[in-house]
This record gives C-alpha cells, sequence and structure tokens, in this order.
C-alpha cells in the first residue's frame, strides 16, 4: 500500500517496478539524551536485487504537535542510518484537512537547502484510486477520502477488505476500524452490508470461525499445561508466556505429544 501510494502521491521518485516491503526500524533514538519512535516505518526494496531503496516515515496526525518540527526531520535522518537505505521521506497521514493544513507548513532547519516539505495525504488531497490495491481503497475508507455514508463507498471499502485475503482476525481489525470510523448510520449500513449474502462469508462465518479457532487454542493451551503439571513439571515464567501466547494449533499439538515423554521442560521446548 506505501509503495502504492507513493507511485501517485511521488512519480518522480521513480521507484522500481517491483518492489517489496518490510518494517523497518522505527527507533529513532540517540545514546543520550531523547529517544524518538516513529509511528511506522516501512522500508521498500528492489525485488530483483533485494536491495534496500528507500526507507518510508509513516506519521498518522490526528492534531498538532508543536514535537514535530523537532522531529520530524529528525526521524528522516537517523531511518537512512537505522535502515541503512539510501534515503527516506515522510509520509503525514491526516484526516482531517485544517489539521493536513498545519502539517504541510514547511520546517526549516537553518542550514540552506535542508528544509522539510511534509508529504501530507488527506480526504481532500487522497490520489486517484483507480487500479488501487485493496489496502490503499482501505486507508481511503479510514482517512474519509472516500464516503462511507454513500452504498458506492460502502460496499467499495467493504469489497477492498474482502479482496484482502487477510486472516481473520486481521480482517476483524480491519473492520473495526472502517466501523469507528463512520458515523451512526453509515455503521449500520455497514454492518447490514456486512451481514448480506454478498459479505456474509467474510464478515460473519469468517468471524464466527475465528471464534471458534481461539476456543481450539484456549483448549489445547489448558490440556498442554495440565498434563506438563500432571507429570510434576515446572514451567519457567518464560515457558509458560511461550505457552500461553502460542496461537499454532499443530505447535501445540506437537509440545503436547513430547511432554507425555519428555522428562524435562527443556525436551519438551527445545529451541523454542
Amino acid at each position: 500500500m506505501v509503495a502504492d501510494l507513493l507511485r501517485r502521491v511521488l512519480p518522480q521518485l521513480r521507484l522500481p517496478v517491483r518492489v517489496t516491503g518490510s518494517l523497518g526500524s522505527a527507533d529513532m533514538s540517540q545514546v543520550a539524551p531523547a529517544q524518538y519512535f516513529a509511528d511506522m516505518v516501512v522500508v521498500l526494496s528492489d525485488q530483483q536485487t533485494g536491495k534496500p531503496v528507500l526507507a518510508v516515515v509513516i506519521e498518522p496526525q490526528g492534531r498538532d504537535r508543536k514535537t514535530k518540527k523537532v522531529s520530524w526531520p529528525v526521524y528522516l535522518t537517523t531511518a537512512i542510518k537505522a535502515n541503512k537505505v539510501p534515503r527516506a521521506i515522510l509520509v503525514v497521514i491526516c484526516w482531517d484537512s485544517r489539521e493536513a493544513a498545519l502539517c504541510r507548513r514547511v520546517i526549516p532547519t537553518g542550514h540552506p537547502g535542508f528544509d522539510l516539505y511534509p508529504i501530507v495525504v488527506d480526504p481532500r488531497t487522497f490520489p486517484s484510486l483507480e487500479d488501487a490495491g485493496p489496502y490503499l481503497t482501505i486507508l481511503a475508507g479510514a482517512t474519509k477520502a472516500i464516503d462511507l455514508g454513500t452504498p458506492g463507498g460502502r460496499d467499495a471499502v467493504l469489497t477492498a477488505i474482502e479482496q484482502a485475503r487477510a486472516s481473520h482476525a486481521d480482517t476483524a481489525a480491519l473492520s473495526t476500524i472502517i466501523l469507528g470510523v463512520a458515523d451512526a448510520a453509515a455503521r449500520a449500513e455497514l454492518e447490514a452490508l456486512m451481514a448480506s449474502p454478498k459479505f456474509h462469508s467474510t464478515f460473519v462465518d469468517g468471524l464466527l470461525q475465528q471464534g471458534e479457532e481461539k476456543g481450539e487454542v484456549k483448549s489445547k493451551i489448558e490440556d498442554l499445561i495440565k498434563v506438563i503439571r500432571a507429570r510434576g513439571l515446572e514451567l519457567t515464567k518464560a515457558e509458560l508466556e511461550l505457552v500461553t501466547s502460542c496461537s499454532d494449533l499443530s505447535q501445540l499439538a506437537a509440545w503436547f505429544d513430547q511432554a507425555l515423554d519428555a522428562k524435562t521442560a527443556d525436551e519438551i521446548f527445545g529451541s523454542h
């Protein structure tokens, strides 16, 4: 989505035809005295060579923060060093056009030719969604660039969530975001559309399946802990956290089988 957005907002960047994206280091801290953390840093790499070409600092902005005049220039210079990339840019996402106008103000550093012109995307300036990927369409809905008060807007965003082919948990998260930004009337229409035959399998059946999977995982975790303790084995705090945070049913089943014969906890978890 970040690459898709940048190609539309900054075509002069001339990114490679195919890029891969990964989360980069968002830790902008120095040894002393202050710490700086960006909201998100995405590193775009040339898919063919694997070489990182750009770090993109993403800053969702809902209210004016005076600290951005200091922190945003720091984010860019530090992102280059932290992620070992040749260049970095700042993209500010605003859902309020008035806030967007404040964020567009130039941030002077005092050094000639080294002033920061933030790239700001808001409902009024959101790029064209023609041939856009599903996540960019979802972002447009979340920032109100797509009007959720219209049937076409609601259908477009829910179709994008469906086309994202995300996990049940991520589909639920995306749905929650969209329902959260919609007003009461639009929210009721969205919920009705989610339950309609067109989207029922994604937003009703899928979420029910997620609930069933969560229940099965919880049961497996409880069974594993019971058999470990029944065999007189003690779990360290780290081992207990490892078990209770696991959501992989096959891994839990493997640990359960190993727990039936293991003489120590190390024999159950091994390198984990």
